[in-house]
């Protein structure tokens, strides 16, 4: 298991234990009561976790964390759950004879998006939750996108002309 630690809310030390246990310690972290002042009650950590090399495709990963402060027993949270997909889909047809198309996948630097789109439309790449990463309008049948800022992650590209819209998923590393 390799780890990133991406944000904390305070200073912390990661560890692995066990082999598969990732703890982070919070020394003398000194977070407010929440009654007394409930948004400076609050910790957190990011991080990115990849997996080791060699877990077959459909895999089910399973996760739960134990919060404990002090002494006291841990609190636990919900179990979540990630299944490993290793398809993709590269062309997506949702509309009536339109296709596009995005290379190479994986991407890193750039993304090239060729199209049967007929006239002005828009291209928008949005990542996994949604949220808009890059937009524009086009009529050009051939575009050629930088990503070099994108983090690494699996995207949407919609190109939509009129009421159509056509779809491709890509993922850049």
């Amino acid at each position: 298991m390799n780890n990133d630690v991406v944000a904390s809310s305070h200073a912390m030390v990661p560890d692995i234990i066990s082999g598969n246990v990732l703890r982070f310690t919070f020394n003398n972290i000194q977070l407010h009561e929440s009654t007394e002042n409930e948004p400076a009650s609050h910790g957190y950590v990011t991080c990115k976790v990849t997996p080791i090399n060699g877990i077959a495709d459909r895999t089910v990963l399973m996760n739960t964390a134990g919060i404990y402060f002090d002494y006291n027993p841990a609190i636990v949270t919900n179990t979540t759950q990630h299944t490993i997909d290793y398809t993709l889909q590269t062309t997506v047809t949702q509309s009536s004879n339109q296709f596009i198309h995005a290379y190479p996948v994986p991407a890193s630097n750039f993304i090239r998006l060729d199209d049967e789109h007929k006239g002005e439309y828009t291209i928008r790449i949005t990542d996994a939750l949604g949220r808009i990463k890059s937009s524009r309008n086009s009529i050009a049948p051939s575009q050629e996108t930088n990503i070099s800022s994108f983090e690494s992650g699996v995207y949407f590209i919609e190109v939509a002309s009129g009421l159509k819209t056509d779809r491709v998923k890509i993922i850049v590393r």
